[in-house]
This record gives structure tokens, C-alpha cells and sequence, in this order.
């Protein structure tokens, strides 16, 4: 298996030699939400031991096992369209099955993604502006022919 690190520079080579991809990396201020521990502590599941870090998620749930707390914010960034940062201070390797009712349902009964997180990990998310790495595109073209 190849490493996903060493893919960067093949693929960065391939979208610039076929389609004349020119990038470049900065920071803005936008905003954010920071993951941080709600009133009442934590009510985190260590990892059970699970050596397998794996995920799953979608518009309703997120199952994440063997994963940090800053990783799993990043699963939620997807649901939120919006960059999580963890200010939680919180260490280890935990296991996630976080389920919610998405706004797009005609059922509302059951909670937010924000109140489920509230009520069954004891985490919150708090609307905030900061500083985001963001890449800005200043050329793509048609694909070249083979």
C-alpha cells in the first residue's frame, strides 16, 4: 500500500502537467466552531481495545472507532461544511457512534447533531472566527489531449 503522503507530489504533478492546476496555500479568517467539553464533564468511551481505527459516517450518524478527539471533529466538519478546532484538552483514543436527526428530515423529533453531541458525549461546539489554511486556485484548464 502506498503511502498517502507519498501520493501528494504524483498527484500534485498529474493535475498540473493534464489540466495546468496552479495552487497556492493561505490563511484567512473565517469562521469556525471549537470543540470543547460541555457543563457537566465529558462522557467519552475510551477505545475498547480496538487496535483498528476506522470510520463511518453520514447525514444522520458518525462511527468512528480507535480516533482523537480532534479526529473526530474533522468527521463532523463534513456534516457542518465548517472547520472544527479542538480546544478540548482532552488525550487518548476513543470509540464514537454520535446519531442525530439532520435538518433536511421532515421528522425533527429527535436532536441536532449539536444537541446529540451535548447529550451523549458531553462535548459542544461554539461558533467562533479564526485563523483557517485554506488552498486558492489561480489557474485550471481543459485537460490536455493524451
Amino acid at each position: 500500500m502506498i503511502d498517502p503522503e507519498a501520493l501528494r507530489p504524483l498527484i500534485r504533478t498529474l493535475l498540473s502537467s493534464r489540466f495546468g492546476l496552479a495552487f497556492h496555500r493561505e490563511t484567512k479568517e473565517l469562521p469556525l466552531f471549537a470543540l470543547d467539553i460541555a457543563k457537566g464533564g465529558s462522557k467519552l468511551h475510551p477505545n475498547t481495545g480496538t487496535l483498528d481505527h476506522s470510520t463511518d459516517w453520514g447525514s444522520d450518524h458518525i462511527n468512528a472507532t480507535a480516533v482523537t478527539v480532534a479526529e473526530f471533529g474533522r468527521l463532523m466538519e463534513a456534516q457542518l461544511d465548517r472547520v472544527i478546532v479542538d480546544e478540548s484538552g482532552i488525550s487518548g483514543v476513543f470509540d464514537f457512534h454520535l446519531t442525530w436527526t439532520p435538518d433536511s428530515k421532515p421528522d425533527t423529533s429527535g436532536p441536532s447533531l449539536f444537541t446529540a453531541l451535548q447529550e451523549q458525549y458531553g462535548l459542544r461546539l461554539e461558533s467562533k472566527r479564526g485563523s483557517v489554511d485554506v488552498v486558492v486556485i489561480d489557474r485550471v484548464e481543459r485537460p490536455s489531449e493524451n
